[in-house]
C-alpha cells in the first residue's frame, strides 16, 4: 500500500501537470474562424444544390402535358393557338366543321335527314344536289329552314308542262356547313 501513495505523488508533482488546459481554450477564435467557413461552405454548396433543382423544377414545369379536351373544330385559315402547356396526342381527331349525308327520297319526292346530337349550335346553312344524274332534269330544294337537329325537303322534276314531284328513290346528297355569324 505504500508504494501506491507513493507513485501517485510522484505522478502529481509531474510537469505535464503543471500544463493542464484552461477552458475556453486560448485558440478560440481560431477554432470560431474554422467553424465559420466550414459553415459558409456548406452554405454555398446547399445555395448551389437549390438552384439547380430550382432549374431542374423550371425544366420539367416547361415540358407540356397531354390535351385534356378534344381539339377545336377546324377554321378557314386556321390557328396556332396560344396554349404552350398542353399538346396533341398523335391520334387525336378533329371535330368535323361540316356534315355530309346521301338520302333518298320517299314517295312525293320527299327527304329528310338528321345531325349528330349537338353537332351544330345556330341552324347551318344546307347545299343540295341530286346523284340520279340519268333522270329527266330535277331540282331539290328545302321546304323548311335547317334547323340544329336536321332538315326536309323535295325534289321535283322538270317538264315542259308542269313541275312533278321526283317520286321515291332519288338519292340527293346534303351538303351542310355551319353558318357564320359576322
Amino acid at each position: 500500500m505504500f508504494r501506491v501513495v507513493l507513485y501517485a505523488m510522484a505522478a502529481l508533482s509531474s510537469p505535464a501537470l503543471a500544463q493542464v488546459p484552461t477552458y475556453p481554450p486560448a485558440n478560440t477564435a481560431a477554432l470560431a474562424a474554422q467553424a465559420s467557413a466550414a459553415q459558409t461552405k456548406a452554405d454555398a454548396a446547399q445555395t448551389k444544390a437549390d438552384a439547380a433543382q430550382a432549374r431542374a423544377d423550371a425544366a420539367v414545369a416547361a415540358i407540356p402535358l397531354p390535351a385534356i379536351a378534344p381539339p377545336l373544330t377546324d377554321t378557314m385559315g386556321g390557328a396556332i393557338g396560344t396554349d404552350t402547356t398542353r399538346f396533341a396526342l398523335a391520334t387525336h381527331k378533329h371535330p368535323r366543321i361540316t356534315d355530309t349525308q346521301i338520302v333518298t327520297t320517299v314517295t312525293g319526292g320527299t327527304f329528310s335527314g338528321t345531325y349528330p346530337a349537338g353537332f351544330f349550335s345556330i341552324p347551318p346553312t344546307v347545299d343540295l344536289s341530286w346523284v340520279n344524274k340519268g333522270v329527266l332534269p330535277m331540282t331539290c330544294e328545302l321546304t323548311a329552314d335547317p334547323t340544329v337537329n336536321g332538315y326536309q325537303g323535295r325534289c321535283s322534276t322538270l317538264s315542259i308542262a308542269s313541275i312533278l314531284a321526283a317520286g321515291a328513290g332519288v338519292k340527293v346528297h346534303v351538303v351542310t356547313l355551319p353558318t357564320t355569324v359576322p
